[in-house]
């Protein structure tokens, strides 16, 4: 498991195998994160803003890994 001084960790969101942190990448705010988010395929890359902040509004969610590399 990943070392998490930073809380990161503490709130996730998973979109088929890749997992991004369910936070703010501007305030580490946590966010409210949609349902489905589109990915450009073979990437963890996402097409569109994936959640909302109180403060900076629509944002995308920072990547964590891989499921399926265990993490």
């Amino acid at each position: 498991m990943w070392d998490d001084d930073e809380g990161w960790w503490t709130r996730t969101v998973v979109y088929g195998d890749a997992i991004y942190s369910a936070r703010c990448p501007q305030c580490a705010r946590f966010v409210k994160t949609d349902e489905k988010a589109t990915r450009h395929a073979e990437s963890a890359d996402l097409a569109e803003p994936n959640a909302t902040c109180l403060k900076h509004g629509r944002v995308e969610t920072p990547f964590l890994g891989w499921a399926s590399d265990g993490i």
